[in-house]
């Protein structure tokens, strides 16, 4: 079997890993969506279907967007529409080669794809939200701390980039 391109997760989340609450996400920290867009722009994008429907605007604007849904007659507008993670990595890949590769959300694709991911993007809110969305446990034995950068806002945060090791 051919390898996988590679790819990274990004996420925020709280103390206890809540990254959600009824498809909504349960805080708002001045200058974190700042910095997923600085991170994430002029790259592709794979999200879910309910992380796709949560978005305000529909796509996120300077990026290749993909999203999962295993309804086949499901569309999602400005998107490339896949029915598996596998199928939107490649497919991604080989439409955007020169372009890094984000897994976005929800929690089910993060815990099917943190397995084999490259890096990832981990921001921290100093806060424990009300929430029923969680991100997988993950080791971080598994990466290297390759960067990381603190942010006192209205909230405060810090953001932890990790390399596989």
């Amino acid at each position: 079997m051919n390898q996988l391109p590679k790819y990274s997760l990004i996420a925020a989340m709280d103390h206890n890993r809540i990254i959600g609450n009824n498809n909504k996400i349960p805080w708002k920290a001045k200058g974190e969506q700042t910095l997923f867009k600085r991170i994430t722009e002029n790259s592709v994008v794979i999200m879910g279907r309910n992380t796709f429907e949560s978005l305000p605007n529909g796509a996120l604007h300077n990026r290749y967007n993909a999203v999962l849904s295993t309804d086949p007659n499901y569309r999602a507008l400005g998107c490339h529409n896949f029915k598996s993670f596998e199928n939107a990595l490649v497919g991604m890949h080989l439409e955007f080669p020169a372009n890094r590769i984000f897994v976005i959300g929800g929690a089910k694709l993060y815990e099917y794809s943190i397995k084999n991911a490259e890096e990832l993007h981990i921001t921290r809110i100093e806060a424990s939200c009300k929430g029923n969305v969680y991100f997988p446990e993950y080791d971080n034995e598994l990466y290297n701390l390759h960067n990381i950068e603190w942010y006192d806002t209205n909230m405060r945060y810090t953001y932890y980039h990790y390399i596989r090791k």
